[in-house]
């Protein structure tokens, strides 16, 4: 049987280290994705959206168009008198 240089034990205790080290990054790099495959589309998505939401109410909480000014302008419905009988 021949043996090679990767068949023999590492010829000494740092070397020892050093391989598993190497062993545990490549895992890693394997195993563990990138974030920003997940944070750029979230960032991304949040931005549009809360972006949306604030150009559709604006920054005083009334709507930007003007929809809130209106309402308050004009009554939604007649005032009825009360009569008292009597």
């Amino acid at each position: 049987m021949n043996t090679t240089d990767d068949d023999l034990p590492p010829a000494d205790p740092a070397e020892s280290l050093r391989l598993i080290a190497q062993g545990r990054a490549a895992a890693e790099r394997r195993l563990i994705p990138d974030p920003r495959l997940l944070l750029w589309p979230w960032g991304l998505a949040w931005l549009i959206g809360f972006g949306v939401y604030f150009l559709r109410f604006g920054p005083g909480g009334f709507l930007a168009h003007g929809g809130h000014a209106r309402a308050v302008g004009r009554r939604a419905a007649p005032r009825r008198r009360s009569f008292r009988c009597g």
